[in-house]
């Protein structure tokens, strides 16, 4: 019988902010390099200007760096998997409101922004999971 040890190379911690990083990374490049026409293809409103998402892109980065030099130390200090929720759950709700005030017009904007609900809610549980380790 064969033993197989785990692939423990890094944590689950380490594992939830890199995969955190690269999310919100590559969200806010996309976001900075092709404001309106993402917006566009996702069926969001945009009113042709790149001002907004641009900000959005600016923040989105920021805090992806900030993730970064987190996810690089031993161990996890700063701003950890609690500032990290609050975050999540902010977005949550501000993208929730617009679903529930129908703000957004298209089929496809809405689907979006419930696949980014959904998908910072499974992160946001992963965070809490790892909070108590």
């Amino acid at each position: 019988m064969v033993r197989c040890e785990p692939y423990d190379r890094l944590s689950m911690a380490h594992q939830i902010l890199w995969f955190e990083t690269i999310l919100k990374f590559s969200a806010g490049i996309c976001l900075l390099a092709f404001p309106v026409s993402l917006a566009h293809l996702l069926g969001l409103p945009h009113g042709n200007v790149g001002f907004w998402p641009r900000l959005l892109g600016g923040v989105l980065i920021g805090l992806a760096g900030a993730i970064y030099i987190e996810a690089s130390q031993p161990t996890v200090q700063g701003i950890g998997f609690s500032g990290l929720v609050v975050i999540n759950i902010t977005a949550i709700l501000l993208m929730m409101s617009l679903i529930i005030m129908k703000q957004i017009d298209t089929w496809r904007g809405n689907a979006a922004l419930w696949v980014v609900c959904g998908m910072l809610i499974l992160l946001s549980l992963f965070e809490i999971a790892q909070i108590e380790r």
